[in-house]
């Protein structure tokens, strides 16, 4: 007897160009249309700040929000950058996470050449240095590396020439991928002085990683401006309407010929992507990839829950996102308690002031009390005249 053949489940691929359009779609939602009007105003009035820092949790539309940032930054300027094709409305680079020790700066500048629209990057040399190199070893160096110093001089070069309104900087807490606390002051120096040298204001955005450069000196917080970019909260009843228009937003652009109204599990669905849009998302784009493949007529709760995020990734976001919010969240009896401190000393220094004042008034007191005669004189009395 012949032996029965395993069924074996054909594999299909999914129709990914079905997803295509919902990939590409962002939505408008009221935190990343609030933030984008904050930010969009400290771009185009700072106030004297250099340096502006954006917050959020993974997945809350930080990336997002930089594009929107820049196609209206472009969109404003499009008149002037006719007239001068040199000018660029915005530049911005993704910093590079290092794969060993710290913060590769050199690499840094090559892609802010990059992004600043400079050609032959990768074939800038530094001619003083080779000359002398090849002058003493009678060699003529024809491949060779640029230093660190020269590319920084030519990115200052080109923010000054080509003055775009602000650099961005995305996932800039890697900025903070450092061996110690000298050489992440270092780092965050770096960025001031060259937004200082250049005039060119900097927005670094990142996780709450980056919060850890805000701490680092009072001379930073005046240069400085933070924006917190929050998600969504489920004890907040304002929230959770708008982010059930999100999940039926979302399912509205989706590629089935009927539609399960999501929205009653809209509890399920806020607390695992933790209120954060990139997360719910990116979910629901593996849940209809499964439905697709599947040949399903509809995204059910089912593919959802096949497609969550697992355990480990929800407990590592959410410890993250807890901490940051709670580093960020101002503390009413810490500022009670500073604010007592500064009336104390202002107390104290009324006091002093009081006791100087009324030293001061005794101490004139006493000396007009006390003739002024000079040494040697003496006092005025009546002699006796004639004798007895």
């Amino acid at each position: 007897m012949a032996a029965k053949s395993k069924s074996t489940r054909s594999i299909v691929p999914v129709p990914t160009d079905l997803l295509i359009g919902f990939k590409q779609y962002t939505m408008a939602h009221p935190r990343l249309k609030e933030m984008h009007e904050q930010v969009l105003c400290s771009i185009y009035e700072p106030g004297g700040v250099s340096l502006l820092f954006i917050l959020g949790p993974t997945g809350v539309g930080k990336t997002t929000l930089i594009s929107r940032l820049m196609q209206q930054l472009t969109s404003d300027l499009r008149a002037e950058l006719e007239q001068n094709r040199e000018r660029i409305a915005v530049a911005a680079i993704e910093a590079e996470a290092p794969a060993l020790g710290n913060y590769y700066f050199k690499q840094h500048f090559k892609r802010s050449l990059k992004a600043m629209g400079e050609i032959l990057v990768d074939y800038r040399l530094d001619t003083h240095r080779h000359t002398l190199e090849a002058r003493q070893q009678g060699l003529i160096i024809v491949h060779g590396t640029t230093t660190a110093a020269a590319l920084r001089g030519s990115l200052e070069e080109s923010l000054k020439r080509r003055r775009p309104v602000a650099f961005f900087i995305d996932e800039a807490h890697h900025l903070s991928k450092v061996t110690g606390m000298r050489k992440f002051q270092d780092h965050l120096d770096v960025i001031k002085s060259l937004a200082n040298t250049t005039q060119t204001l900097h927005v670094l955005v990142g996780t709450y990683e980056l919060q850890v450069l805000l701490n680092l000196s009072d001379q930073l917080s005046r240069r400085s401006r933070t924006f917190h970019f929050e998600r969504y909260r489920s004890g907040q009843s304002s929230d959770v309407r708008i982010f059930q228009n999100i999940i039926w937003n979302f399912q509205q652009r989706l590629p089935f010929s009927k539609q399960q109204d999501l929205r009653q599990h809209s509890e399920y669905l806020m607390e695992r992507s933790l209120g954060c849009i990139g997360i719910l998302k990116g979910w629901f784009v593996r849940a209809a990839g499964m439905a697709l493949e599947e040949k399903a007529d509809s995204l059910t709760p089912s593919h959802l829950k096949k497609h969550q995020p697992t355990d480990a990734e929800w407990r590592s976001i959410a410890t993250a996102l807890l901490e940051g919010e709670e580093s960020l969240r101002d503390s009413g009896a810490e500022i009670e308690s500073l604010r007592l401190r500064l009336q104390e000393e202002v107390s104290a220094t009324n006091e002093g002031r009081k006791a100087e004042a009324l030293n001061g008034l005794r101490q004139t007191s006493e000396s007009q009390s006390r003739s002024p005669r000079p040494p040697g004189k003496r006092r005025p009395h009546r002699d006796p005249i004639g004798k007895k």
